[in-house]
């Protein structure tokens, strides 16, 4: 299966696949300079990800001292009565 490419006049990196009907861009530097900015944005989703993670777990752990905390307080009062 030979894939038929046709130079898009004008266009440097552009050329044209007549059996798709596909214009392709064969500029390989932007290629991999896309592929490191993607690959960037995923490390820092993934970054955001493990962060808000932490936090929820921050915020459940002081929600639980909280109430124990508070536990204490009201069996500690209750022992001064």
């Amino acid at each position: 299966m030979h894939k038929q490419y046709m130079k898009i006049e004008g266009e440097r990196n552009l050329v044209y696949d007549a059996r798709t009907n596909g214009i392709i861009d064969t500029d390989r530097d932007a290629y991999q300079q896309y592929m490191a900015q993607k690959r960037k944005r995923i490390e820092q989703q993934e970054r955001l990800d493990r962060l808000e993670t932490r936090i929820n777990n921050m915020n459940t752990d002081l929600t639980d001292i909280k109430h124990l905390l508070t536990s204490l307080l009201e069996r500690q009062h209750g022992h001064n009565n």
